[in-house]
């Protein structure tokens, strides 16, 4: 017969704090507050960066659609960042969106877009940026995640691109951005 003390047999102490244990953990490392109040709490940097992405993405589909594929040619999408390259290659296919391409770290090394997209969606750039590879970038939009959380891709704007300064080729090694 085992022995049992004021909180139940040893078993039993052990079950309740393998369950105090945990919710514990969840309660520290998983983030429980609900996005919409985020904008409103301390977040870690790395989680802030996740946060909006799908929204991001949506508004970036309805920017693409709006860039006339030029004759004989395609529109490509170039993220300054690789966070928003990613998350269009990971939200985009359902919106009909095509790979993305990126002008930071790992990015940078998978290559320019095909010599035939002539034009270009610019995700994140600045004027100064856009204007290294764009004739005459228009400003078409600006991401929003619709929760009021500022990190890095709020307010991105985003650029229309019909006129290139050159080939990719010629203008890839320029665009790298590492760090």
């Amino acid at each position: 017969m085992a022995a049992t003390g004021p909180y139940g047999s040893a078993s039993h102490v052990a079950d309740r704090g393998a369950v105090l244990s945990a919710v514990e953990s969840v309660v520290i490392t998983l983030p429980v507050a609900p996005v919409s109040s985020l904008h409103k709490t301390s977040v870690e940097y790395d989680v802030g960066e996740t946060v909006g992405w799908p929204a991001y993405v949506t508004e970036i589909a309805a920017a693409y659609r709006r860039i006339p594929p030029p004759a004989g040619g395609t529109v490509a999408i170039l993220g300054s960042n690789y966070g928003e390259s990613g998350a269009v290659d990971r939200f985009g296919g359902s919106l009909g969106l095509p790979h993305a391409y990126g002008v930071h770290m790992g990015y940078w090394y998978w290559g320019p877009p095909p010599a035939a997209a002539t034009s270009v969606l610019a995700i994140g750039f600045d004027q100064a940026q856009v204007a290294r590879f764009c004739v005459h970038p228009v400003s078409v939009a600006r991401l929003d995640n619709h929760v009021g959380l500022k990190n890095d891709e709020q307010g991105a704007p985003l650029w229309s691109c019909t006129a290139l300064r050159g080939m990719w080729k010629d203008l890839w090694p320029h665009l790298k951005v590492i760090g």
